[in-house]
């Protein structure tokens, strides 16, 4: 009996119709995907920065707890750098030796964190490796242009070799300065074993929009009534103008890169929305979903909208501090009385 053997059967291929939609619903399912996965990235890199700040909060209010509770500040641990006009810290020094007068990070993180003796390279681990994970720019060019320190060559190299981030972290003026109501005289320092008239440490730059009581000392029990009510640090760029971001290597730069005038200034660097290089300086600044963390007192942390960054007065200036309004914001105006003191 003759057995019959059937021809093979073929498979049938994907036509191009086929293919195509299925290449559409992949995309399709890609882009639903993707903003999820953005929002997974940024809320990770906003846990990163508030674990950044919470450091360095722990690590100021440590070094409080060592110097009578007088906090990191231009006059208290840059004492020295006013004094000797910074010719104690170019160069080689220390990892604990500030940067600038302003620099209050150095001294809180210092040589247990790994600073790098030489000031160029410190700055730019401060920048670089102690930074908010959402601060991805780069500082396009140092300021000045040329000159500024007698170790400018090595931050030029820095920035040639290895690139300076933007500058993620700022401390208000108001709670690391001097009154400017205080007489010079009051706040002149002299280093131990020395004898002279010394040299006047800082002084808040502005009485406008509010101004800190004549006593005020950078001190944990100067700083207000409810620590949790007062901000240690916060996000916050400085300096974006004529296109290009930069920052000062200049050691007694108005400022600098760890200090801001603060949000109720009308036209601070980092926040003022008055600022000639607004809205730029605010993308930097705002980077959390247009918000910004910050760093109580208390050691708390908290993600702040920017309707209160601009409203809350008293989160920016000591207790008993008086509002005297000026280029304050809109936002602080409606809710705070000129001439009354800040709780």
């Amino acid at each position: 009996m003759r057995r019959e053997t059937g021809r093979p059967q073929q498979r049938r291929g994907f036509t191009l119709i086929e293919l195509l939609v299925v290449i559409a619903i992949i995309a399709l399912l890609i882009s639903m995907l993707l903003p999820s996965l953005g929002k997974a990235r940024e809320a990770g890199r906003n846990i990163s920065c508030q674990s950044m700040e919470r450091q360095l909060a722990q690590a100021q209010l440590a070094y409080a707890g060592i110097w009578k509770e007088y906090i990191a500040s231009a006059v208290t641990s840059s004492a020295d750098v006013v004094y000797y006009a910074g010719a104690n810290i170019v160069g080689d020094t220390s990892g604990a030796m500030p940067t600038s007068v302003n620099d209050w990070i150095s001294p809180i993180m210092g040589d247990a964190a790994g600073l790098p003796a030489n000031r160029a390279l410190r700055t730019l681990t401060i920048f670089n490796k102690y930074a908010c994970a959402s601060a991805r720019a780069f500082n396009d060019t140092l300021y000045p242009p040329s000159g500024g320190a007698a170790d400018r060559a090595d931050f030029d190299a820095a920035q040639t070799e290895l690139r300076y981030r933007q500058i993620s972290y700022l401390a208000p003026e108001s709670f690391m300065y001097y009154s400017n109501s205080m007489p010079s005289l009051s706040r002149r320092y002299t280093p131990p074993g020395l004898s002279g008239p010394g040299a006047p440490l800082r002084a808040s730059g502005f009485n406008t929009p509010a101004v800190t009581n004549v006593n005020y000392r950078p001190r944990l029990d100067k700083i207000g009534n409810q620590l949790s009510n007062k901000v240690l640090v916060a996000d916050g760029t400085r300096y974006f103008e004529n296109g290009l971001l930069d920052f000062d290597i200049q050691i007694d730069a108005t400022y600098g890169s760890f200090v801001d005038s603060g949000p109720i200034f009308q036209s601070s660097t980092a926040y003022g929305r008055s600022f000639a290089a607004a809205p730029n300086n605010t993308r930097l600044t705002f980077r959390h979903n247009k918000a910004i963390n910050a760093a109580f007192y208390d050691g708390s942390v908290r993600n702040l909208s920017a309707d209160t960054v601009y409203r809350r007065v008293e989160y920016w200036y000591p207790s008993g501090s008086t509002f005297t309004g000026g280029p304050a914001t809109p936002e602080s105006l409606a809710e705070y009385t000129i001439g009354k003191p800040i709780p």
